[in-house]
């Protein structure tokens, strides 16, 4: 490519600069640049200058989290490490919940984005998720030293902000095409929209769950590609198959984590046994093929699975720890799966009401 710039975007980070383009550039970060959403490509000449003129509002929105972010990360890494106290880890995070909170209220006071409003939504869930992967990281001090459980509070939180980056980039796939033409001397190796737990080493343990092998990968930055092609079929067959899937009711979901004195999370099998049908399922539509004309609408589903994964995860952590924080954790991501769900796909909900995001923690 000669002097042609380039920028990899590899599958295991998990930092968002919340950005354009040009800013990706230098600061190299994740998976930014993305196909189309599923419509015929816009006209730049026609749509161009109000997009970027939007996108430029959204990456203002976002710059509390460029600091916030970074900034936990490193607490989170040197209190791992030994070298700095509970204490100082629970005012890091802190810290970064009053800075998350900020850019969430900057997104949601973001006007509607003026060709699909939806990457509105995917942006605010995506802060919704990064505040609380800083929660449970808070809540990880709570928890005794040395102990399996709180290495697995540490690990959700990690699980989390993968989360929050793909969520993000999910909406970033619906604002890209009406941003312009890309840059033809930028490559791009995008990751995997889906997350496979297992194969990046993240995967929950006991005593989250208990079944799992007892020696697993290290958690690290080699996730998967995104696949440049996936097969297809009709959206009556996409539908047929999600409902043959095995995903769990959303009374389910609502009766695990609510506080139910006949929960399933109160049993660790029956806890973590909800979480896998989650995932398993999750699993089952990544070799299905994708309604055609809506490869995002599919990969929102699986998403959606994985975060009602995590709701279960973390309301059995706020079990066994007594954290009513982790317990929060798990009501208000049982409430953005709800929001990644596609309506045609029948109702589901987990019945918990959506003022549940609006916390100011």
């Amino acid at each position: 490519m000669g002097g042609d710039a380039t920028l990899i975007a590899m599958p295991g980070c998990s930092r968002r600069s919340r950005v354009g383009l040009a800013v990706v550039v230098t600061l190299g970060a994740c998976g930014r640049v993305h196909p189309g959403p599923s419509k015929p490509q816009p006209t730049p000449t026609t749509t161009g200058a109000a997009a970027q003129s939007w996108d430029a509002q959204a990456a203002t929105a976002f710059v509390p989290l460029t600091t916030a972010l970074p900034n936990l990360d490193g607490v989170v890494t040197r209190w791992q490490a030994g070298a700095v106290s509970d204490a100082d880890l629970r005012a890091g995070a802190s810290a970064a919940v009053a800075q998350i909170v900020t850019a969430r209220r900057a997104v949601e006071a973001l006007p509607p984005f003026p060709y699909d409003s939806r990457a509105n939504d995917l942006y605010r869930d995506s802060v919704i998720l990064d505040l609380q992967a800083a929660n449970t990281d808070e809540s990880a001090a709570d928890v005794p030293a040395g102990s399996a459980l709180r290495n697995e509070v540490v690990l959700l939180g990690t699980r989390l902000r993968r989360l929050a980056d793909r969520v993000f980039d999910r909406g970033r796939a619906l604002v890209q095409p009406y941003l312009g033409p890309a840059d033809p001397n930028v490559v791009v190796n995008l990751p995997e929209e889906v997350p496979n737990w297992k194969t990046e080493g993240l995967a929950a343990g006991p005593p989250l769950d208990p079944d799992a092998p007892s020696v697993r990968p290290l958690p690290g930055g080699s996730g998967e590609l995104r696949e440049s092609n996936r097969p297809t079929q009709s959206r009556a067959a996409w539908l047929d198959a999600v409902r043959a899937a095995g995903i769990p009711e959303g009374a389910a979901v609502a009766t695990a984590i609510a506080g139910n004195p006949d929960s399933p999370v109160g049993s660790s099998a029956a806890g973590s046994a909800l979480a896998r049908d989650f995932l398993d399922a999750a699993e089952r539509l990544r070799s299905t093929p994708d309604p055609v004309g809506d490869r995002e609408g599919a990969t929102r589903l699986r998403l959606g699975l994985l975060v009602d994964a995590d709701a279960v995860y973390a309301t059995r952590a706020a079990s066994l720890a007594a954290s009513d924080r982790l317990r929060d954790v798990g009501l208000r991501l049982a409430v953005v799966a709800d929001q990644l769900w596609p309506a045609d796909a029948g109702p589901r909900s987990s019945g918990l009401p959506t003022s549940l995001l609006s916390d100011d923690r």
